[in-house]
């Protein structure tokens, strides 16, 4: 995580934060606060890297001349809400001024960076792709990103909590 972490803060330093690192303790707390002069955030940095067994197999297989295909769904994942939850529980660990912001700061990177960003979007928004039955005009039909609601306990952070995505490939802040 060292390394996700370094990247978010030189990366808000390069947009003109200031940036402490909180130190650790027993109790897991974020990683560190940034302030703009007006505000002040808590952050958190939560990531999700390439399996690399799995990773070496493909390579290997490749290798080896074999097609290698992978197949992940863009929507929900239980897997990143759980990173959100244990990020909310962090941020909740953490002394902070009442008005300070709370943000999970998400770092992909890997093969499927982009992939990553997008169901950890997906499922922090409650965003789902979805492709209607009957086209437009023209008979095409075009994929529309809708809002589900369910339970999303990172929305009961207060105040509102900020998504970041950075990777490797370059950086989109949603």
């Amino acid at each position: 995580m060292e390394r996700a972490k370094q990247i978010a803060m030189r990366e808000l330093k390069h947009m003109g934060f200031a940036v402490d690192d909180i130190s650790e303790c027993d109790a897991k707390r974020a990683d560190f606060v940034a302030t703009d002069g007006i505000s002040t955030y808590v952050v958190e940095v939560k990531q999700k890297l390439d399996d690399l067994v799995r990773r070496s197999n493909e390579v290997r297989r490749m290798a080896d001349g074999e097609i290698v295909s992978n197949s992940e769904p863009h929507s929900h994942s239980n897997r990143f809400d759980g990173i959100f939850k244990h990020g909310r529980d962090q941020l909740y660990n953490t002394p902070r001024h009442p008005e300070a912001f709370s943000i999970i700061w998400f770092y992909a990177e890997g093969m499927d960076a982009d992939l990553k960003a997008r169901r950890a979007c997906n499922t922090f928004y409650g965003l789902v792709p979805l492709i209607p039955l009957s086209g437009n005009s023209d008979g095409n039909s075009e994929i529309v990103q809708c809002f589900y609601f369910d339970f999303k306990p990172h929305l009961e952070c207060r105040p509102y909590m900020a998504w970041w995505s950075f990777m490797m490939e370059g950086y989109s802040f949603v």
